[in-house]
């Protein structure tokens, strides 16, 4: 899969084509030389593969990955660029809408651990950042097959996402940045002895560069995504779950300021 991202719709269904198919397995136990059936029980393997992704209740529903990323994708009109992610039964399609600087993420994974789920994030200086369901609905569908129907509306929910994120950014330009809130915002991100020496050098650098300005709480947050997103990580999609959850946790901090 692509870590860098695709300029046409045509390139993006052709990532989503090379997706794994999966496939229901019966689970055996082996019992003094004899096999049991556990049929309350299935595991879910990539198709012509040997090693279970997880195990699952044999009521659960099958959702092959491309489809779902396919159909998500039907219901973006322009596509102006987008990612397919993948790793170990987990996936992450990223469009961004032609003229749009919000983006759509998917989520879906063949295991019990998260629901299909539709997002939001954009990208501001370099930083990518993911929009809290808090302020912006987000898509939730359970695996069960069934299509992704309220993705319909997605060109409305993203006007409503332009405007929720231009009230954040305004707001979190017009907080001061202080001694308190650098100590506050280390401690929600729990930031580590590199990180947190690498802000310490953000706050105290940059002054010169801020001349004119004071520097806000908008400077700090986006440096801070940065930072972390520029870390070692085992797979990009490690670094988007990372960024997914910092996102959340500091823009639930900024805001409640």
């Amino acid at each position: 899969m692509k870590e860098i991202y695709s300029s046409s719709r045509e390139e993006l269904l052709k990532e989503i084509e090379k997706l794994s198919e999966f496939e229901l397995v019966k689970i055996y136990t082996n019992k003094n030389g004899e096999y049991e059936e556990q049929e309350e029980f299935k595991a879910v393997l990539e198709r012509g593969k040997d090693q279970a992704l997880a195990v699952v209740s044999s009521e659960y529903s099958l959702v092959q990955m491309r489809d779902v990323f396919v159909q998500a994708l039907s219901y973006i009109e322009q596509v102006a660029q987008g990612r397919v992610l993948y790793r170990n039964g987990y996936g992450q399609l990223e469009v961004f809408p032609e003229g749009s600087r919000i983006g759509v993420y998917v989520l879906n994974s063949v295991d019990r651990s998260s629901a299909i789920k539709i997002g939001f994030l954009t990208q501001e200086n370099g930083a990518t950042i993911y929009i809290p369901p808090e302020e912006v609905r987000e898509y939730k569908r359970l695996h069960r097959g069934v299509p992704l129907h309220e993705m319909q509306n997605v060109g409305e929910v993203l006007l409503k996402a332009h405007e929720a994120w231009a009230l954040i950014v305004s707001k979190l330009s017009n907080v001061p940045l202080e001694e308190e809130l650098v100590v506050e915002v280390k401690k929600a991100v729990d930031a580590g002895e590199k990180l947190s020496e690498e802000i310490d050098r953000f706050v105290n650098d940059s002054l010169d560069k801020y001349a004119g300005r004071p520097q806000t709480l908008w400077d700090l947050f986006l440096y801070v995504l940065k930072a972390v997103s520029a870390g070692n990580y085992k797979a990009e999609l490690n670094r988007q779950k990372r960024l997914r959850r910092l996102s959340c946790t500091l823009l639930a901090l900024c805001l409640g300021r």
